[in-house]
């Protein structure tokens, strides 16, 4: 899998790395095993925005989602740059 226009990182302690890409409007997560999955944002890589913000919901979309702050070992808070708003994603 290609990385496109990277901007925010997270560590987990269990080595979970966790991954904006502005352009490709999402959000990913790699596994201490290799294996890369979208958690937040469109796979398909469409930009927008939703009523995601509330602690607990996945952001069904997102539009050049910037810095990522692991707040907790189950919550990640996402800077949704181009929306203007911070997205909170219970892990």
């Amino acid at each position: 899998m290609e990385l496109h226009d990277l901007r925010g990182l997270a560590v987990a302690g269990d080595g979970t790395c966790y991954y904006a890409e502005r352009s490709w409007h999402c959000v990913r997560r790699i596994s201490p095993n290799g294996v890369v999955e979208t958690i937040a944002g469109s796979p398909s890589g469409a930009g927008g925005d939703s009523d995601g913000s509330a602690v607990g919901e996945r952001p069904a979309l997102l539009n050049e989602p910037w810095g990522l702050l692991l707040y907790r070992p189950d919550l990640l808070l996402i800077s949704d740059h181009a929306n203007n708003r911070i997205k909170a994603l219970r892990l």
